[in-house]
This record gives C-alpha cells, structure tokens and sequence, in this order.
C-alpha cells in the first residue's frame, strides 16, 4: 500500500530543514554515482563514445582533406554537436532508469514513506544522472585527441592541437544539449515512470532536427527563413553553420567561433527552456508512488488485466485460447498469433507509439516538402521516397532499438516472467512474437510513409501514383535494413542480458561502417545489412543492379535466421545460472532439430556468402570506393614517357555497336594523326582506361613493342618514323567486357575523373574518354590535390599547367573531348 505523506501533517512536519547540500544530499549523490559505476552499460556507452571519436579521426585522417583539418576548430565544433546526437542514449540510459528503477524495483512506497526531502530526493539523483551522462559522452574527447597522435595520418589534414577548442565546444553545445535531453527525460520519467515514453520525447527531439534540416534545405539552402529554422533546431547545428558560411579556408583552420548573433539565442532559447522544464518537474513532481494502473498503462504487463468486482485479476496471456486436444504444431501456431496480436497491440496502443506517429506524420510531411529544394519540377515517387528514408534511417532505427528492449524487458520488470516460463508455450513463440511485433511497428512506418508522400502529391496536384515503386524502395531496397535491424536489437537483448548494454551494442555494430572505413574494409559481406548500392533511376530503374542486391538480402536474412536460433535457444527461461557452465547447460538442453537446423543455415549462410565473392572479386574486379592506387601506379610507371613527341588527333571516326541487353559495346575508330613537332616521331604509345580493352590496332609500319593491358598502357615502334607535318591513319577497335554476376558496389573507376562506361537497356550515353585511346601519356591519370598526392606517395607537381606557348603543350591534348552517341535506345 502506498502512503501519501502529503495528508500526514505529522509526517511532513517530521521532516527537518536541511541545507542545499546535506548529508542525506551527498549520500544519495554518492550512491548514484557508484550504482552507475558499477553497471556494464555505463563502460560500453563510454567506450562507444571513445571508439566513435577516434575511429571517426583517423577515417578522416586516412582519407586525407584537400584543405580543411580534420581536428580543426570549426571540425571539432561539428562533430560535438553530432555526437550529441547520440547523448540522447545515454541521457535515458542515466537519467529515465534512475526514476523508473524505483517503481520497477516496487520500492518506490518504501522509499517515499521515509521523511526524505524532495530536493534531496530529485535534484541529487537528477546530478548524479546528469554527471553520468556528461562522464559517458566525454569519452569521445580523449578518443579524438588521440586519434590525432595515430602514426601515418596525412599531413595535410592534421592542424595542431587546439585544447581551447575542444573546452568551447563542450561548453557551448554538449552542456547545453545534454542538459535539454536530460531534463527531457527527468520530466517524462518522473511523470510516467515509463522508459518508453523517456525514449519518445528523446526521439521527437531529433525529428525536429530532421526538420530543421528539410527545412533549412538538404541541397538548396533557404537563406531567407535561415535563422527562423536555425532557431528551432535544438541542438544548436545550424545556428553554428550560419557564422561558417562565409569563412574561408584558413578562418576554418584557425578562428575559433565566437557566441554572438543566431548562435547565442539559439543557445540561451534551449538552454532556457531545458532549465524550465527541469523546474517545472521538480515543482510538479509528488512525493508519492503512481498507482500502478496509471504507471503500467493498458495491456504493458503482458498479461490480459480485468476488473471484476472492483479488483484487478491478471489473467496470464494466451489462457483465454489454449488449444486443446490439438496437435502440438497447431497449438504452437496458435499460440504465436495470439501472443503477436497482443504484443503488437500492446506497443500501438501505448501513448508512447501514438505520440511518435503523430510526430512522426509531421516529419514525413515536412520531408515531403524539403524534396521541393530539389529544384525539380514534380514531386516524383522517386524523391519523395529519397527524401523519405533520411527521417526513416534516424527515427525508425531508434524505435527499434527502444521498442525491441521494452518488449524484452517488460515483462521481467513487472516480475512476471516466472509466470510466463512455467505455462506451456515454447521460446520459440516467445521470441517470434516479440519480433513479429518489431516487424509490424516497422511496417506501419513504413505504410505511413506511403500515406504521407501520396497524400502529399495528390495536394500538389500530382497524380501519377506509383505505388508498386513505393513498395519496392521503401519494402525492397531500403526495408530489408530495418527487418534486420529489428533481429539484431532483439538479438543483444537476448545475449547481453543488460538493457542499456545491448542497446548501445546494437547501435556500435549498425555504425560499424565508421571504424571499417578507417581500416578501408569496404566489402559488404562484413558490413552490417550491407548490399551493393544501387539507386532508381526514371530511365531505367534499378537496372541489373538489384540481381546484387537481392543475394546481399538473403545473405543477411540467413544471418538473421542464424541469430534468431542462437537466440531462442539461449532464451532465458526460469532461473539461468550464469557463466560458462549456464550456457553450456542452456545448449545441450536445446533439441537436436534446433542445432541441426542452425548447422544448416550457417552452412546456406557460407554458401550464399561464396557465391557472393565470387562474383563481387572473382567474376568482377573488387574496387573499394574511394581507392585511386590505379592511377598513381599509371603515373608511376608511365609518366617517363611524357616528354616523348606524340602525333596529336586531328580527326576521328568513329562506330558504335551496343548491345543494351548484354551490357557492353564494340566501337570501331579511326584517327587521323599529325607529327605538330619539330622532330620526326619513331614510337607510338597508347593509353586506355582499366575496363576498357584494346584491339585489332592498325598503323602502318607499327610494331607492338611492348603491352601492359592490366594499366591500359601499349608502346609500339614505327619502321618509318613520322616526319614534322606529316599524317597518318590509325584503326583500331576498343570495347567493354560483356558483364557477367554482379558486384559490391557500383562500378568506379580508378583512373582520375572517370565515370563507368556502362551499357544499360534503355538509354547509354557514352563519353569520349572512357571509350577511346589516348596518344601518349596524358596528365588525366595525374591526381591534383598536393594532401593525395602525399598519400599515395607520389613527387609534388612542379607544374600545375604548362605554358600557353609550351612545344608539349601545342603536340600533347591532355584529353579528348567527342561526343559519342548520347541517344535513347
């Protein structure tokens, strides 16, 4: 029975005066702080922060900058403010589960009935939360200062140390972000004891970033309303990118960001209003336990509640329709559609998910609008759905992520998972429901984006409803991320056993693409949900590109599969002593048709996993993205043959043959050559780009001397040497490879400025360059940028650009500029 002490006169008056920071204030204070030092989730949450700052530096040093520093005081500046992003995970981590502990623990009455002071009470637990949470975040700063001090980084991206940039940064934007989260979550906890609802206001948050984005504009900015949308973004980014508009490259370098004009408003605005919500709580809150109806809601139990006789009766779920003398597949069928229907039912109904829909909606509306920037005509399915998935990527990922551990976690908060494990439905039902709830909270978001963006054309007068393409972006390419998203955060919660443990696992191993790009691990098959990127287009769809695809999506769903039987047999059923000896003890106790069928999905998971390397490295050329060694090796070995006299093109012919359904072409040239130098020419080189073979090349009185087709490089001698003015004819036939699989992402060449030379079904437009030879060495290959340069070892370039009247220059284009075909097939 919970006691109001507020209508014990004798009790209040119990309670002595005490100071700001009694005795009782800094026990409390203590004791928070070594309870969340104690719990795992505080070090990975830490260690995610450090693992991000560093990793995030050295993949920014690795790449190099052409001008900015990576650690420079406007980069440091920016990536604070995106890492507080993230403090909204430890915010409710801390702050939620220090007010939603007692009522989970049911000691909430106990604590209450003691004459304890409110401000001892609230505001002790409120600091040692909040401390906890700026503690956690604070390590992406050791993390990027010594990413800083790793050994090969590019010298032309590393700035010095600015220690007074990072203190600025923290002052400026992570207090005061962290702070609104906080209170944010201070004032839902303490109000509803729910971690769901905390996590929901921590998520609408970040919808309103979202929007200031669109409304800002994602590619065209409108300078007009600027600072009205920098104003509403709570976490200060665009109030910050305002002063840096106008900067050049050495103010970003050097100049430190001063706290005046759209940035000090912006800052005093949240703050403000952080510090007024916080008040606002503290002055609300009562010294008294919610009654459990109001702190457990309808249906949270997971266990159907009735009123009889005006007491409550708990009913657990699925006794209302046991199958009996049934066979045991039917009843485990049975089974797991009741227990999804209630689980489902239980998040929809909830006014955490009613909230983030309605948010949500507006989002997606506003997104909708932002695609406008685009500055095309139409409000086409196509970027509608682009403009889309950028609030889905953010939004619907953290309410996985949330709502995959409320439904784990739900029922052994309420202390009736005992009860659940002594009634006779398998894990398996258990399990599989939780996910199919997951997959229905994803769905409906996803058939809200639907509903948005069309309702949003038919407004703008644009009818042409495409909705099987909506369907196949939204289910079929960008879906599939989101499926597996929701097995993985289900996954950890099952494996770790720790909340907020599994919660940051999960989101370290979705943005473990940040630390592999550092270590220039580009291939899918190790990046989380990865497939080949493919991207619509009006003019041919997908193309052959989503062959690819597909097989990544049964690669990953098989390792999905896998997870989830890991998962059910390592479900925590009863009482599970830990350690080794409980897992192993939980393993042999698991069937044999289990494990057997595990063995063979990670035998289809190896399998498809071969054939998709085989046809992403064997059958096509692996080129990660972002790699130019080709070109710098191009240069190497060749450029001792620039100052060679070479006869320059003077006309061309040129037949095309396409084959659209086969993917490659055959092109039959001609040049006309002409010696523009002064001294007879007695070899003739020629230079092709990587994917682009050579052959059947005719001159007259030429002599293949030597030939290096894996650099495109061919150097023939002529028997009779070409005099000054004189010409020649040059035949010779250039085509692609007919393609055959697929590949890990979408072909790019090496070689610097090349764009594929791809054939599609419906429409090829075909550039010079990337489909006939040059003559001689051309600087093409030359990378510019001195910062890539260094990288990739290569000598300064002592000339940018030749002489205008420079001999070299007058004989040696440095490129061809035809135009070939550009016709609709």
């Amino acid at each position: 029975m919970t006691l109001n002490l507020s209508t014990r006169p004798s009790a209040q008056a119990a309670i002595p005066k005490r100071s700001l920071f009694s005795g009782v204030f800094s026990a409390i204070l203590r004791f928070e702080f070594l309870y969340h030092l104690r719990r795992p989730s505080f070090w990975l949450i830490t260690g995610l922060f450090f693992t991000f700052g560093m990793v995030d530096v050295l993949s920014n040093g690795a790449q190099g900058n052409a001008f900015f520093f990576i650690n420079s005081p406007s980069q440091i500046f920016q990536t604070t403010i995106w890492y507080s992003l993230f403090g909204v995970l430890a915010a409710a981590a801390f702050v939620a589960e220090t007010f939603v502990r007692d009522a989970n623990t049911r000691i909430e009455s106990l604590i209450l009935s003691t004459p304890l002071c409110k401000w001892d009470y609230l505001a002790a637990r409120f600091m040692a939360a909040f401390g906890m949470t700026l503690l956690a975040f604070s390590g992406y700063l050791p993390g990027m200062v010594l990413g800083t001090q790793f050994p090969g980084l590019n010298d032309f991206a590393l700035g010095p140390l600015r220690p007074l940039a990072y203190v600025l940064a923290y002052l400026i934007f992570a207090l005061p972000n962290l702070f609104l989260v906080s209170a944010l979550a201070f004032s839902l906890a303490s109000r509803t004891r729910s971690l769901v609802m905390t996590y929901a206001g921590s998520i609408i948050l970040i919808m309103l970033y979202l929007a200031t984005l669109m409304l800002v504009g994602t590619e065209v900015i409108d300078y007009e309303q600027y600072r009205l949308w920098a104003m509403v973004d709570p976490f200060g980014f665009y109030a910050f990118e305002e002063k840096l508009m106008s900067w050049s490259v050495h103010e970003h370098n050097q100049l430190m960001p001063t706290l005046t004009g759209t940035l000090l408003w912006n800052r005093l605005l949240w703050l403000g209003l952080g510090v007024g919500i916080w008040i606002d709580s503290y002055r609300a809150y009562e010294m008294v336990g919610l009654r459990s109806a109001r702190s457990f809601g309808r249906d949270k139990s997971g266990v159907v509640q009735r009123r009889e006789q005006g007491e409550w009766r708990f009913v657990p779920a699925g006794a209302e329709h046991r199958a009996v003398d049934e066979n045991p597949r039917k009843a485990a069928l049975l089974q797991w559609l009741h227990r999804s229907g209630f689980e489902t039912r239980s998040i929809l109904t909830g006014r955490a998910f009613l909230l983030l829909t309605a948010c949500g909606s507006i989002s997606l509306v506003i997104t909708a609008i932002s695609s406008r920037s685009h500055n095309y005509s139409y409000p086409s399915t196509d970027l509608l759905v682009h403009s889309a998935n950028l609030y889905l990527e953010y939004i619907l990922f953290a309410i996985i992520v949330v709502y995959a551990a409320e439904l784990f976690w739900r029922d052994r908060t309420l202390r009736l998972q005992l009860v659940f494990d002594a009634t006779p439905v398998s894990n398996g039902v258990l399990l599989l429901s939780k996910l199919t709830a997951l997959f229905a909270v994803i769905t409906i978001n996803l058939l809200l984006a639907i509903a948005v963006m069309v309702a949003y054309q038919a407004l703008n007068g644009y009818t042409q409803f495409d909705l099987p393409l909506y369907f196949k972006m939204l289910f079929v390419e960008h879906g599939p991320y989101f499926y597996l998203t929701a097995v993985l955060a289900l996954f950890t919660q099952v494996i770790t056993r720790q909340k907020y443990a599994a919660m940051a696992l999960t989101v370290l191993i979705s943005l473990s693409k940040i630390p592999l790009d550092a270590l220039g691990w580009y291939h899918n098959l190790y990046r989380w949900a990865s497939t080949n990127d493919i991207e619509y287009s009006p003019m041919n769809g997908y193309g052959h590109l989503m062959t690819g695809h597909l097989w990544y999506v049964l690669y990953w769903g098989l390792c999905g599969t896998a997870l989830m039987l890991t998962a059910y047999i390592f479900w925590p059923r009863g009482i599970v002593s830990g350690g080794w000896r409980g897992w192993q003890r939980v393993w042999r106790q698991a069937g044999a048709g289990v494990t057997r069928l595990l063995a063979g999905t990670l035998v289809l998971f190896a399998g498809v996993g071969s054939w998709i390397f085989y046809n992403t490295t064997q059958l096509n050329a692996y080129q990660p993205p972002g790699k130019e060694l080709t070109a710098a090796e191009v240069e190497r070995r060749f450029k001792q043959h620039e100052a060679l006299p070479m006869p320059v093109v003077t006309a061309t012919k040129l037949k095309v043959e396409l084959y659209p359904q086969k993917r490659y072409f055959v092109a039959e040239g001609e040049y006309q050559l002409k010696n523009n130098t002064k001294i007879p020419i007695r070899e003739l080189h020629l230079l092709t780009f990587i994917n682009l073979e050579l052959a059947n090349v005719t001159y007259l009185g030429a002599t293949l001397r030597e030939a290096q087709p894996e650099w495109g490089y061919y150097m023939y001698d002529l028997d009779k040497p070409l005099l000054p003015g004189e010409t020649q004819t040059l035949r010779f036939t250039t085509s692609t490879k007919q393609p055959q699989g697929f590949k890990n992402q979408v072909d790019t060449d090496d070689v610097y400025m090349i764009h594929p030379n791809d054939v599609v079904s419906n429409g090829t437009n075909l550039y010079s360059p990337f489909i006939l030879p040059f003559v001689g060495y051309t600087k093409m290959v030359e990378h510019k940028k001195a910062w890539q340069r260094h990288k990739l070892d290569l000598p300064p370039l002592d000339e940018r650009m030749l002489p205008h009247d420079d001999p070299r220059g007058l004989s040696q284009p440095m490129m061809l500029t035809h135009w070939i075909g550009g016709q609709w097939i």
